[in-house]
């Protein structure tokens, strides 16, 4: 799988509701905290090592004149290890969330430079971050793994 999130993160009435805070003066703030392990195989006849290198890293995306949006909008690719990543805003829904929810996914920058038969795995959080006060965050959690 080359992208992963959330087809339903939060409901378009709730987010662009004044009162939540979460959209204002037709901006909001997106946050994606990224944890790659990168995995190394080396075969010897029937054996297999493998060693992990894991790398952190917290991107904020701020996204300007939401109502104006339409189609999906991709963040500015941001490194993490050695891979670029981005993160994909739906502003009108994307599968089972279209038309009634903001979807928001991780994914692969450049995917079609994977060498044949890498792996990369990640564990991921998605925000969209609550600026007024310290209200909780609509977050979403998961992994995408490719290969």
């Amino acid at each position: 799988m080359l992208d992963a999130g959330m087809d339903k993160l939060i409901s378009l009435k709730e987010f662009t509701d004044a009162s939540n805070g979460y959209l204002v003066n037709d901006d909001c703030v997106v946050g994606a905290e990224v944890f790659v392990c990168k995995e190394k195989r080396a075969a010897k006849a029937e054996f297999l090592s493998m060693s992990y290198y894991s790398f952190t890293y917290k991107h904020v995306w701020n996204v300007e004149n939401f109502s104006k949006l339409d189609a999906k909008l991709d963040s500015e690719p941001f490194t993490v290890g050695n891979k670029k990543w981005k993160i994909v805003l739906h502003p009108k829904g994307e599968s089972h969330g279209k038309g009634t929810h903001i979807s928001l996914f991780l994914a692969l920058a450049e995917p079609e430079i994977l060498p044949p038969r890498s792996k990369t795995c990640a564990e991921f959080s998605l925000r969209i971050v609550y600026p007024m006060n310290s209200k909780t965050n609509h977050c979403q959690k998961g992994t995408t793994r490719k290969g």
